[in-house]
């Protein structure tokens, strides 16, 4: 009834470490703004709550044109916010997507062994983390998974005549069990 009388314009999607699935699905269903609580009442560092002290604080990601208080308004209003909550990344894909491809970088490959193997640099230039499960093409060979810990490059082995790596990316959700699938080129 809220939602039908225009009343309500987003909902809490994760709060200190949950995160709920249903309330993503509402979100996407009703176009409803995502929110991420924390319920820290006290400064973060000195909480009392020590065993989770350690555990990453939730985050609303904003999209915001600008740092002014009317361009967050206007991002929050017009739905664009995601959540970082528990490694992992939780939005829509139009929002979603373009972060992914400016948090990451692939190099041309750097080296070719006598095997025609190519070898490329995968760079995280963020603080998020990265987790991509590898398409059928690449699975068995010298990696299946691959782990991007937040500003970490690795070096990717891949086989003669590969041009791109197409991967899911296991913790950066645009549906509640949906993850961002990806195409990364080199050449």
């Amino acid at each position: 009834e809220m939602i039908q009388a225009g009343l309500l314009h987003g909902i809490e999607v994760a709060n200190w470490g949950t995160y709920w699935p249903e309330a993503f699905q509402w979100c996407l269903d009703h176009n409803l703004t995502l929110l991420s609580n924390s319920d820290f009442h006290n400064p973060h560092a000195i909480s009392e709550k020590s065993s989770r002290s350690e555990q990453q604080r939730n985050v609303t990601l904003v999209f915001a044109r600008d740092r002014t208080v009317t361009s967050i308004q206007e991002a929050l209003k017009d739905r664009r916010s995601a959540i970082w909550v528990n490694n992992m990344i939780i939005g829509r894909r139009v929002h979603l997507e373009p972060l992914f491809y400016d948090a990451v970088e692939v190099s041309q490959p750097h080296f070719v062994d006598a095997n025609r193997n190519k070898f490329v640099k995968i760079k995280n230039k963020t603080d998020f983390p990265i987790e991509l499960e590898l398409g059928e093409q690449y699975r068995g060979a010298y990696f299946d998974d691959v782990v991007l810990r937040p500003r970490t490059t690795q070096i990717l082995r891949l086989a003669p005549g590969a041009n791109d790596l197409t991967a899911k990316v296991r913790n950066w959700l645009i549906g509640p069990e949906e993850p961002l699938q990806v195409q990364l080129k080199w050449e």
